[in-house]
């Protein structure tokens, strides 16, 4: 998560990082006492969440907003010291999404942070099934779609999330490191919108799952991938047989049970080592699943073609990294 502080104030704007440092390790925080400043960063990458005071010289923090938004930045918050009914009604008019009054409840402020996470997850996705809709319904042409969409992950602080979406939504399969690939491109205007629209159409249909068995075992990989998970043990779960369970598998996703798992395990190493660069392979090997480092590396480079360290490098270079 990308937020960002401002405050003529050195030592709130400081506070206010520590703060939110300590309680969301993964977030990315810009602090600024130049609203000027502030301003030029959020006009070419607009962030998650604005915070901001309202008084400040040069430029007051409802004017920050308002060029702001019209840079695309959805979420602000003000930040005041003051009783001041006036401005807060003129921050109403802005459509911030809360108000925190000096000195900050941290709890209030987390409470917004959480808040303002989960409804940008939420956007993501219903921006995604109305540019599918569009899509899948032939409403536009795949050239137009590709604008849009091409546009859209231009604005985004991490682009592949935005194309990942939007493959799902449209049932199509990709592997997430295949995502990136494609997105680098993209984002650097490598791929022309008709090109990119026609890769669109030609990825393969996602495999429909129809077993209640099967579906309920996805699930399980939803939830747990990290965990022991073997033919023999969840088709004890489920009193099924190994033999059965293998072959059913296998026909309904079109991959075997550890391909599966594994693929499932890679891509969410790759979207760990996007949104926490900094944390050891090691760490990253032991929150998806693999059981060593030497494991992990084997299984990484077998399916994406690279080592982890390589994949870093490559998304750090297109800019994808938040960080």
């Amino acid at each position: 998560m990308k937020i960002t502080l401002v405050d003529d104030e050195q030592l709130i704007v400081e506070g206010l990082k520590k703060i939110i440092s300590r309680r969301f390790l993964e977030a990315e925080i810009r602090a600024f006492t130049d609203p000027a400043k502030a301003l030029e960063t959020l006009e070419k990458s607009p962030g998650d969440l604005l915070i901001t005071d309202i008084r400040m010289p040069g430029m007051t923090g409802l004017q920050l907003i308002q060029k702001a938004k019209e840079a695309g930045a959805r979420y602000c918050a003000v930040l005041t010291g003051l009783n001041d009914v006036p401005l807060l009604q003129e921050s109403i008019r802005l459509q911030v999404c809360d108000y925190l009054i000096k000195p900050v409840n941290k709890e209030e402020l987390f409470a917004l942070i959480l808040r303002v996470q989960e409804q940008a997850v939420q956007d993501r996705a219903e921006q995604a099934n109305e540019l599918a809709d569009r899509f899948c319904s032939g409403a536009w042409e795949d050239v137009h779609v590709a604008n849009e969409l091409s546009s859209r992950m231009r604005r985004s602080d991490c682009p592949p999330f935005v194309l990942e979406d939007f493959i799902r939504a449209i049932g199509r399969d990709l592997p997430f490191w295949d995502v990136c690939r494609q997105a680098v491109p993209v984002v650097k205007g490598q791929t022309g919108d008709a090109e990119f629209g026609a890769w669109i159409r030609q990825l393969p249909v996602l495999k429909n799952v129809s077993s209640a068995d099967i579906q309920n075992i996805l699930a399980e990989f939803g939830k747990n991938f990290a965990q022991d998970l073997t033919v023999t043990r969840m088709g004890a779960e489920m009193h099924l047989q190994p033999n059965y369970l293998t072959t059913l598998f296998k026909k309904e996703t079109g991959k075997g049970f550890v391909q599966y798992l594994n693929q499932y395990r890679i891509e969410a190493a790759c979207r760990m080592i996007l949104t926490e660069p900094g944390l050891p392979m090691q760490e990253v090997a032991e929150a998806c699943g693999f059981p060593s480092l030497r494991y992990f590396f084997t299984v990484f480079k077998k399916m994406t073609g690279n080592a982890p360290g390589a994949f870093r490098d490559q998304m750090g270079a297109a800019g994808f990294i938040r960080s």
